[in-house]
């Protein structure tokens, strides 16, 4: 992710718990610096693997909408995050294409307790996973 803004997001996230969501996820309401853009969350959407999926509210609209996907992904070492990086960077690539989903930005950080969190902010597409 060579464009990705490395460190930690200005606020700390709150996780937060209910029986329709994994432990750790957000509350709607939270905060989340993801590179240029702070984000709101709107609503826990799904999860996959080692990613929390939520829609979020963009502070200001792209491409006529002010809603997004926002992609938390739990990363346990340095060659993941390569990989993540590389994924980010074939997103870019691909950004236009009209059946590949849209990249806005993306924000890595390490964590206190080692691994890193990966954030990637794309297009909501409606009605799909």
């Amino acid at each position: 992710m060579a464009a990705a803004h490395y460190g930690q997001p200005s606020q700390v996230p709150m996780p937060v718990h209910h029986s329709a969501t994994p432990a750790g996820t957000f509350a709607p309401g939270t905060k989340i610096q993801v590179g240029e853009h702070r984000v709101i969350i709107q609503r826990y959407l799904s999860e996959g693997g080692f990613a929390h999926v939520y829609l979020v509210k963009l502070p200001r609209p792209i491409d006529g909408t002010d809603q997004a996907v926002l992609k938390r992904v739990a990363v346990p070492d340095k060659e993941t995050l390569r990989s993540m990086r590389t994924e980010v960077e074939t997103m870019k690539r691909l950004k236009g294409h009209r059946p590949i989903v849209t990249y806005i930005d993306s924000h890595a950080s390490e964590l206190k307790g080692g691994g890193y969190e990966v954030f990637l902010l794309m297009e909501f597409c409606d009605g799909g996973d």
